[in-house]
């Protein structure tokens, strides 16, 4: 037995047989966790059930974003009385949004431009599931992007040090 085909049977032995359901879970929060856009997950209660690196980071701002009992909540009143409605809307079938979409301008306490907000509702995840979660999108306005490692030196055939050169 050569030495990767050992190393790959010891792996098997050592790490758990996962479902399809956990490897399609744990492809979805990688996957989400690459978005420079923050995205909450929420269950049909309403509660937090998955939060990306980039919300994540937004949330440790504490500048208007908050988490409240495993709920998302906002410092902006008037936003959390448009969020709980368009979530009522929702679960009740009765949404004033054809696609099911609704967009909030988020205030912030530290007077930086508002949060683009987008709440989606998202289906059932079995037939015998009617009402699904809801998916939250958060853009700050005010947040720079910055291209991941490696991707100006792959696009632009730079060396690592023109690659932070070019970023600062």
């Amino acid at each position: 037995m050569s030495h990767s085909e050992s190393r790959s049977a010891r792996g098997r032995e050592l790490a758990p047989e996962l479902s399809a359901d956990d490897i399609r879970a744990r492809v979805s929060a990688s996957a989400l966790d690459v978005l420079h856009q923050g995205v909450i997950l929420l269950s049909p209660s309403r509660r937090v059930v998955l939060v990306n690196r980039s919300a994540e980071s937004l949330l440790n701002q504490s500048d208007g974003l908050r988490l409240e009992k495993q709920r998302l909540r906002f410092t902006d009143p008037a936003a959390n009385e448009r969020f709980d409605r368009y979530v009522c809307e929702a679960l009740n079938g009765t949404q004033s949004s054809p696609r099911g979409d609704w967009v909030l301008a988020v205030k912030r306490p530290s007077g930086a431009a508002p949060y683009q907000v987008v709440v989606s509702a998202l289906p059932g995840l079995s037939s015998e599931e009617t009402k699904g979660g809801f998916a939250v999108f958060i853009d700050d306005p005010a947040a720079v992007m910055r291209p991941g490692a490696g991707v100006l030196r792959i696009l632009f055939h730079l060396t690592g040090a023109e690659e932070r050169l070019a970023i600062g």
